[in-house]
């Protein structure tokens, strides 16, 4: 019988997913591939297998291009050979740079760098490009250390290391200090001497003939005459600014040439300056009191005046200057004013406040910060009652200004002086009292028919009409008046004038409400009051009952307009009429 075969034929795998690569040396050579069961081999023959795997780190460790065949297999069946190649590229060589030192005020030198692409940056982390190319120049000027940044090679390929350079600028030394030195004819020339670690001497300005170097140099001129030597130091390789000072040799020394100064008595004693070879300082003009020998002297003065010094020079030679002199004055800081506070009533004019001083100022606050009048004399134009506080000072030209006083306006306020009436009708021969009210001491005028001329309380007998003003003054001093007018009404027998005794009406003006008071003898029954204006229209009616022959009722017109009333008191024995006055 027949057999039956059955041959089948299994699609292959793709062949491996991968890439070129290309990296810089140095870095791990690992090339990836996708596939099931990829084989790497060395040769397109397939006999070197070098690694089995999606991932394969070579040996290649040399700048060069490498190549490498992949498979991928499945149930015995391999796939076509997928080629990539392996780069490694070379790295950029950092770039070569020189630091460079200049002195401040030079021009600043030109960096320069070999390399391809050159790249500069202002810090370590390379993320502040300033210049790209071989050659940068620094824009620093101030003394200081500056750090630039190199690399070579364009970002993202195989850059170099970064190289550094600095540029240190320098400060100049110090210039030296030098004295101008004198003798006599024949007599010997003292050295000069300054200060500095490298110090030169020259005979001229240029700086081209040098004369001698270090700290000390001794002249040789013998002749009569002056000689300029001028003096640099170069200490940390630049310059300092020239110095000079002169030799002079005369038949006689010349006197120093000395300093003055001015300062505040609070600030620290200045030195006076004399130059010389042997220096001596006077406080007389006799020479005969050395307080100090040598090109400096402070002072040991502290309080404000002036003080003046003599200084002469000499040599070993034996010959003296004449004496020069110097001055040193010491200024006072201004002191506070003296001043003194005022105060007036309102509605006058305030008086002025006065501060005594050479050139006063005033301010209208303790921070010194709001000037508002300079002068001996403030008027400060205020009218409102309160303290009003003013800070003042004095200053002068060379110490400014000292220290604050202080000075007050007080504006009191008047009292408001009221009476228990404003007019009173009384018989001849009778009595009123009077009252006012709301100050502290109280003056009546005139005298005529008054009890008493002082005092909040008074009686009036006048014979005939009077008007009577009281001026009462309060605490403060501050005054106002009133005036109450008493009529005689000849009309009234003393009898009939007793029968209602005692009337008062009080305050008087009022706002609104006043007591009305009175006593009516021999009658207990009540007594009709009415308000009425000045055409004679009642505005308000009251009863007034009495208790023991005293009436005493207080009235509220608070809705009546400001003005001035009449109040009518009808009685058994007639009609009173008294004015009231409402001042809201």
């Amino acid at each position: 019988p027949a057999s039956e075969a059955i041959f089948t034929v299994e699609p292959g795998p793709n062949a491996p997913v991968s890439s070129d690569t290309s990296i810089c040396f140095g870095l791990a050579p690992t090339l990836f591939a996708q596939g099931t069961n990829v084989k790497w081999y060395s040769d397109s023959l397939l006999n070197n297998l070098v690694n089995s795997g999606n991932s394969f780190t070579t040996s290649d460790s040399s700048v060069g291009t490498y190549t490498y065949y992949l498979t991928d297999s499945i149930s015995g069946c391999v796939s076509s050979i997928t080629e990539i190649t392996l780069e490694i590229n070379s790295v950029a060589t950092p770039p070569a740079v020189s630091d460079q030192t200049i002195c401040q005020g030079e021009n600043s030198p030109l960096f320069t760098a070999a390399g391809g692409n050159v790249r500069w940056y202002s810090d370590s982390t390379l993320k502040t490009l300033i210049q790209i190319g071989n050659s940068f120049k620094s824009q620093e000027s101030d003394i200081g250390t500056y750090t630039y940044y190199l690399t070579d090679g364009l970002p993202g390929s195989c850059m170099s290391a970064k190289s550094n350079a600095t540029l240190t600028i320098l400060g100049k030394p110090s210039t030296p200090v030098v004295f101008d030195k004198a003798a006599c004819f024949g007599g010997t020339v003292p050295a000069f001497t300054t200060s500095g670690s490298n110090i030169s001497w020259y005979s001229d300005s240029s700086l081209v003939v040098l004369m001698g170097t270090g700290n000390s140099y001794a002249a040789g001129d013998t002749a009569v005459g002056s000689y300029d030597y001028f003096v640099i130091d170069s200490s940390n390789g630049c310059i300092s600014d020239i110095a000079s000072a002169t030799v002079t040799i005369g038949s006689s020394l010349p006197s120093p040439n000395v300093t003055s100064e001015t300062v505040c008595e609070t600030s620290t004693i200045p030195a006076l300056i004399a130059s010389g070879s042997n220096v001596s300082w006077y406080d007389d003009a006799g020479l005969s009191s050395l307080v100090n020998t040598g090109n400096s002297f402070t002072s040991t003065k502290t309080e404000s005046g002036t003080y003046t010094y003599f200084v002469t020079d000499s040599v070993s030679a034996g010959c003296v200057s004449s004496a020069s002199s110097g001055v040193l004055t010491i200024v006072a800081v201004a002191s506070a004013p003296v001043t003194s506070d005022t105060s007036s009533c309102y509605g006058e004019t305030p008086p002025a406040l006065i501060a005594s001083g050479t050139n006063v100022t005033w301010f209208s606050d303790a921070e010194l910060a709001n000037r508002i009048h300079n002068g001996d004399t403030l008027n400060t134009g205020i009218l409102d009652f309160g303290t009003y506080i003013y800070y003042v000072t004095d200053s002068n030209a060379t110490c400014g200004q000292g220290p604050a006083s202080t000075a007050s306006l007080t504006i009191n306020t008047n009292p408001l002086v009221t009476t228990n009436k404003l007019t009173i009708t009384i018989g001849f021969g009778d009595s009123t009292e009077l009252e006012a009210y709301n100050a502290s001491t109280y003056e009546w005028f005139p005298s005529t028919g008054l009890s008493d001329t002082v005092g909040s309380l008074v009686m009036a007998s006048p014979t005939a009409d009077q008007v009577y003003a009281v001026i009462g003054t309060n605490k403060f001093g501050c005054s106002d008046s009133a005036s109450i007018t008493v009529f005689i009404d000849s009309t009234i027998s003393i009898n009939e004038a007793t029968i209602l005794s005692g009337l008062s009406i009080y305050p008087n003006p009022s706002l609104g409400r006043f007591t009305v008071e009175f006593y009516i003898t021999g009658q207990h029954e009540p007594v009709d009051m009415c308000i009425m204006n000045g055409l004679g229209q009642i505005l308000t009616q009251h009863e007034l009952i009495p208790d023991n022959g005293e009436y005493k009722q207080v009235v509220n017109a608070e809705e009546l307009a400001k003005g001035v009333y009449h109040l009518q008191l009808v009685t058994k024995k007639g009609t009173l009429n008294r004015l009231v006055v409402i001042s809201k």
